[in-house]
């Protein structure tokens, strides 16, 4: 033994693994880091093993440890309950989905490497991946025409040639045609989206404009009647100004003549 752990040797992964492999098993399985199950195992006395070297032996350990238990399932394999068939059916529905388009993958990859492998052997690029996928399916089912050197009715072969280079421009052409109305569909669609957002925006705008311009009426509106009462208070005040003035002049003219009522009577 070394000064943090055991130099490290290469080990063969066994399904009877040993006790340092067991405790990589358990700590991975709880969820530490490659780092600090490299440490820990430093700590405990066990393999110096680096990070990395870590991580790849958990890797082939837990392959390991689950093909040891899809062992362990198919010899312990029961019936199958009630409604484990449809989950059964639903999951493979789901996955089935994503399989079809890896498999549409794969097939043109299959087909684009014999035609490049067709090309080699040829000198030449003579066909496409599609003729040499229809080529061989016609051969696998029988309908495929013979050789041309073979073929006894060369006009009818020429007339066929004709044929489908007529149909396959007219497909061409039908195509560039779909893609076009596509296209002016898409192009419609997003200039009637442009439409009904400016439409959107000139009446977010007017409504703004119209709010604020009844927000202005009814501050003017409030402003003026702001006026209107204060010039009716002052306009109160005066007349009430006015008949205080009255009433004293009032008082005081009946009180001069008391007075002078009072020195002419003696």
């Amino acid at each position: 033994r070394v000064t943090g752990g055991i130099a490290a040797i290469a080990k063969p992964i066994r399904a009877e693994y040993d006790s340092d492999d067991g405790r990589i098993i358990e700590l991975k399985q709880q969820g530490y880091a490659d780092n600090y199950v490299a440490n820990k195992l430093k700590e405990e006395g066990r393999m110096r093993y680096e990070p990395k070297t870590v991580g790849s032996r958990w890797l082939r350990l837990r392959k390991l440890l689950e093909r040891i238990e899809n062992d362990r399932l198919d010899d312990e394999l029961s019936d199958w309950h009630e409604g484990e068939d449809d989950k059964l059916c639903e999951v493979c529905d789901a996955v089935e989905k994503r399989y079809v388009i890896l498999r549409q993958n794969l097939e043109k990859k299959k087909w684009e490497d014999i035609q490049s492998h067709m090309t080699d052997k040829l000198g030449r690029k003579k066909y496409t991946a599609n003729a040499c996928q229809e080529r061989y399916d016609g051969l696998r089912m029988g309908t495929a025409l013979l050789p041309i050197e073979l073929d006894h009715d060369q006009v009818g072969r020429r007339k066929l040639r004709e044929d489908r280079i007529a149909a396959a421009k007219q497909k061409r052409a039908d195509d560039a045609a779909e893609f076009r109305r596509i296209d002016e569909e898409k192009k419609e669609r997003a200039n009637q989206k442009k439409r009904e957002q400016a439409e959107a925006n000139q009446k977010r705008v007017a409504d703004a404009l119209r709010k604020a311009a009844e927000r202005k009426e009814r501050a003017r509106i409030k402003e003026e009647r702001e006026i209107n009462r204060a010039r009716m208070r002052d306009r109160r005040k005066a007349i009430l100004a006015t008949m205080r003035a009255e009433r004293e002049w009032e008082t005081d003219r009946n009180r001069a003549e008391k007075l002078l009522y009072r020195k002419l009577t003696g």
